[in-house]
C-alpha cells in the first residue's frame, strides 16, 4: 500500500491505473472474504513479516491483505484462493491487514487526486491556447499549485517553468 501513500508523486496515467487496480483488488478481497466470513479473523501487520515468511503455501503468492492459518500447522499461510486446500479441522483463522471498511477507503485516497491533476493539468496545456495571456503571477501560481501537489515530475510542470522563465526573460528586456 505503499504506492497509495505516495500516490500524490504519480502522473496522472499511473494514478488512474493505479486506481483501476486497487477496485479490482478490494472487490476481490471483499469476495473472497465473504466466502470464509465464517472463520474468526485477527488483525495482522504482514509488512513486518519477510518476503519469505508470508507466501501462500500453494501458490506462492506474497501475501499482503489477508491469509488463512492453522494452528496445525504454525508458520503455513494461504491466500484466500487456497484457504479450502487446508487441514479439515476446524481452527482455521483469517488474518487480515485492513478491515473491509479501511480497504474501501484505499482507493478513495487515489480517486480525490485525479480530478485535481487533471483540473490543472488542463489549465496548463490550455495556457498557449489562451486569447489573453495571464500574468506571471498566475503563472506563479499553477508553479506552486504543481510543487504542493506534488506535479513536478509532469511535461506540463516543466513547460510552464519554460514559459515562466520566457516571461521573467520579456519582463527584464522591457524595464529599463
Amino acid at each position: 500500500m505503499r504506492m497509495v501513500t505516495k500516490s500524490d508523486a504519480l502522473l496522472l496515467d499511473a494514478a488512474e491505473a493505479l486506481l483501476q487496480d486497487l477496485k479490482i483488488m478490494v472487490e476481490r478481497e471483499r469476495a473472497e472474504r465473504n466466502s470464509i466470513r465464517k472463520l474468526p479473523a485477527d488483525f495482522l501487520e504482514f509488512e513486518d513479516m519477510p518476503d519469505e515468511k508470508r507466501c501462500c503455501v500453494v501458490c506462492n503468492t506474497t501475501l499482503f491483505l489477508s491469509a488463512v492459518v492453522c494452528p496445525c500447522k504454525p508458520g503455513t499461510m494461504y491466500c484466500l484462493q487456497h484457504s479450502s486446500k487446508m487441514c479439515s479441522c476446524n481452527k482455521h483463522v483469517l488474518k487480515y491487514r485492513y478491515t473491509l471498511e479501511q480497504l474501501q477507503e484505499i482507493p478513495d485516497v487515489v480517486e480525490k487526486r485525479i480530478p485535481r491533476m487533471k483540473q490543472w493539468t488542463a489549465l496548463v496545456s490550455g495556457i498557449k491556447d489562451r486569447k489573453t495571456k495571464p500574468s506571471v503571477d498566475e503563472l506563479e501560481r499553477l508553479a506552486e499549485e504543481a510543487i504542493n501537489f506534488n506535479y513536478t515530475d509532469t511535461e506540463e510542470y516543466r513547460e510552464l517553468r519554460r514559459i515562466i522563465d520566457k516571461a521573467n526573460q520579456c519582463i527584464k528586456v522591457s524595464i529599463p
